[in-house]
């Protein structure tokens, strides 16, 4: 009888243990997923060397928690080249909820060929506490074209003759490139400035020759000037 109740007490007590063990073992449940990804690309064409920002968010439209992670971009004219924008990092977006906005500048190589290419985001999701993901990307077809070459026709000096103290406004004619630029000017007296359309006061005569550098700041190769000679006469008595 004793053996019989021992016997009995080891069967339960290894029941026991197996409930036990199963009820830590997560199961292989799906539950819906749900989830929109909100991504802008920059308006327009975008061109060899420039430095573009693409951004998205992610909107949960699921009735549970979305885990996020490992978001990155592709780009067609580097196959092998990833642009993470969060790395590896987790996020969770609760149900009806949109995450903080990410972005990444993304840089168009000079040697890109001219044409349309694809660029794409792309991530994985996951119901909160699931184990089957989802994988989530957005994709665009965006035009490479060549950068127009910067060209500074004129540094629009007016007037450019007159007697001291001669006010000069200048006004350059730039067109071509991508903008914005920077302007660096000197106009031969000295004097500088880093204004777009500068005034400048000739206090003394002579001949001086007023220069302008324009920099496209998104190509930075492309760096053009133009000058003008300002003549200032002294006024007679």
């Amino acid at each position: 009888m004793a053996k019989a109740s021992n016997y009995l007490m080891t069967v339960l007590i290894a029941i026991v243990i197996g409930i036990s063990a199963l009820s830590v073992v997560p199961t292989n449940a799906s539950a819906a997923v749900s989830w929109t990804l909100n991504a802008n690309a920059p308006l327009g064409n975008i061109y060899q060397d420039q430095y573009p920002t693409f951004s998205f968010s992610i909107t949960n439209d699921g009735g549970t928690g979305l885990d996020v992670w490992d978001m990155y971009f592709y780009i067609d004219w580097a196959p092998s080249t990833h642009y993470d924008l969060i790395g590896s990092t987790h996020i969770t977006i609760s149900a009806g909820a949109t995450s903080s906005s990410y972005s990444a500048v993304v840089h168009v190589p000079a040697a890109a060929s001219v044409g349309s290419h694809t660029v794409s985001i792309k991530c994985t999701g996951q119901a909160a506490g699931d184990w089957l993901t989802t994988p989530g990307s957005w994709t665009w077809s965006k035009t490479v074209s060549a950068v127009p070459t910067l060209v500074v026709a004129s540094t629009g000096a007016n007037p450019n003759s007159g007697t001291a103290p001669l006010n000069v406004q200048f006004n350059p004619s730039v067109s071509g490139g991508l903008s914005p630029y920077t302007y660096s000017w000197t106009f031969g007296d000295g004097g500088t400035s880093t204004s777009a359309s500068p005034s400048h006061q000739y206090t003394a005569a002579g001949s001086f020759t007023a220069t302008v550098v324009v920099t496209d700041t998104e190509t930075v190769d492309q760096v053009k000037s133009a000058s003008t000679t300002i003549t200032v006469a002294l006024v007679r008595n």
